[in-house]
C-alpha cells in the first residue's frame, strides 16, 4: 500500500535538530517539510505556488513481512502563515494530496499544522478522492503511553497520580481527557471557566464516574499534580523561570507550550516517536524519530486500511485503542523518551526522580 505525507516549510532555525540534518552541506528535505534558506525563497515559492515533491520514495517492512510505501509532499507556507491564511493552505494541502493520489498513493497524511486547520483536516478531504488521515489517534494513544511509561519509572501507580491537562476543550486536548479517564488516570483540566466548559466537564465526568477539577492556571495545577500535558494551540507558554517547583511537562501540541529547558521542568516531547527497531527501510531518507502522523500512516499501510482513520473534531476512542493495538503488534513502542529533540538520559531521570522525591504529589 502507497502513502503520501503532506508537509509544509520550516526557517533553519525551526528545524528539528533531533533529525540530525546538517543545513551547511546542503541537505534541505527533513521529515517535517522542506527547510528553506531565506524569507525570499519563501516568498517567490508562495508567488508561484510550488508544491515541492520529495524524490525519493520511502520504503517500509515489519517484522510481521508487511509492507508499505510513501513520498512527501510539502506546500510553501510556513506555520506562522498558514494560521494567518487558512483557506489558502487548505487550497495547497488538497493540491498536494492530488498529487500523491496521481503517484498512486491509497491514503495522505496531513502533518503536524495542516492536520490543525480546515476542520481538522475535513475542508480538504472534500476536494480529495482518497481518504485523509492526521494522526491525532496516534498522538493520543502515544501521548498516553508516555504518561504511563514514566509513572512506571517512577513507581507511582495510575490511579494514585493526578496527571493535569492543558488545551481543553480543544479537539486534542478534549480526547487526550477522556482517554486517560478511560485508563484509570485522574485528570485535573487547565482551561477557562466557561459555562461550555463546564457542561463539558460534567458530561465527561457523568460518562467516567470520576471527579474532574477544573483549575485555571498552571500554578493552580501544580498544587494538584507534577505532571502537565500541553496540547494548546501554542498560545499560552509555560515559563520555567515561574514554576517553584519541579514539574513534568508532556509537551502534544505544535507549535510547542515549552520552548526552553530548565533544571526543575522536565519537558517530554510526544509528538514524535522513535523508529521502531524491527521496521526496516530500504529507501529514502529517514531519520532516527518520526512524527506520529507519519507513524499512522506506516500503520494503517501495513494493514492495508484505507479509511480517513482520525479526521475531524470527533475523535474515536475505538479507533484510538486500534491503533495503540496496531503500535503494539508492529513494535511501535515508545521506549526512548525525547526532550527538545534529544534523548533524555537515565542520569537525568533519576536526578528528577529524587527531585520528586522531596515534595508531595
Amino acid at each position: 500500500m502507497k502513502f503520501g505525507l503532506i508537509y509544509h516549510l520550516f526557517y533553519p532555525e525551526e528545524a528539528l535538530d533531533g533529525y540530525g540534518v546538517d543545513l551547511a552541506q546542503g541537505d534541505k528535505v527533513i521529515p517535517c517539510g522542506l527547510c528553506v534558506a531565506e524569507r525570499k525563497q519563501i516568498e517567490d515559492m508562495v508567488a508561484q505556488k510550488d508544491i515541492v515533491t520529495c524524490d525519493s520514495t520511502m520504503r517500509f517492512a515489519s517484522k510481521l513481512g508487511r509492507e508499505c510505501s510513501g513520498k512527501e509532499w510539502t506546500i510553501p507556507l510556513t506555520p506562522e502563515m498558514i494560521l494567518h491564511n487558512q483557506s489558502a493552505a487548505v487550497e495547497m494541502t488538497a493540491r498536494a494530496c492530488q498529487q500523491a493520489q496521481e503517484w498512486g498513493s491509497d491514503i495522505a497524511g496531513l502533518g503536524l499544522m495542516l492536520g490543525r486547520i480546515g476542520r481538522r483536516g475535513q475542508d480538504v478531504k472534500e476536494h480529495v478522492d482518497i481518504p485523509v488521515t492526521n494522526g491525532d489517534s496516534y498522538l493520543i494513544f502515544h501521548s498516553a503511553q508516555v504518561v504511563k511509561n514514566l509513572l512506571a519509572f517512577f513507581g507511582w501507580a495510575p490511579e494514585a497520580v493526578k496527571v493535569a491537562v492543558y488545551g481543553f476543550p480543544s479537539t486534542i486536548g478534549t480526547t487526550l481527557t477522556e482517554y486517560l479517564l478511560s485508563q484509570g488516570i485522574e485528570v485535573v483540566l487547565i482551561a477557562r471557566q466557561t459555562s461550555h466548559v463546564q457542561k463539558l466537564i460534567k458530561k465527561i465526568s457523568d460518562k467516567y464516574y470520576t471527579p474532574i477539577k477544573l483549575v485555571t492556571t498552571f500554578s493552580e495545577a501544580l498544587q494538584e499534580t507534577r505532571i502537565i500535558l500541553t496540547a494548546g494551540s501554542g498560545a499560552q507558554v509555560l515559563n520555567p523561570d515561574e514554576m517553584d517547583d519541579p514539574v513534568i511537562v508532556i509537551d502534544v501540541s505544535f507549535p510547542r507550550n515549552v520552548f526552553q529547558p530548565s533544571e526543575k521542568m522536565l519537558v517530554i516531547d510526544a509528538n514524535a516517536i522513535p523508529m521502531p527497531r524491527d521496521i526496516v527501510f530500504s529507501e529514502g531518507y529517514v531519520p532516527e524519530r518520526i512524527p506520529t502522523c507519519l507513524a499512522e500512516l506506516i500503520l494503517l499501510s501495513f494493514e492495508d486500511k484505507k479509511e480517513g482513520f482520525s479526521l475531524g473534531r470527533n475523535l474515536s476512542l475505538e479507533n484510538i485503542a486500534e491503533i495503540g493495538a496496531l503500535a503494539q503488534k508492529h513494535g511501535f513502542v515508545a521506549d526512548l523518551l525525547y526532550s527538545f529533540d534529544k534523548p533524555v538520559d537515565m542520569q537525568r531521570l533519576e536526578d528528577f526522580k529524587s527531585l520528586l522525591s522531596l515534595k508531595e504529589l
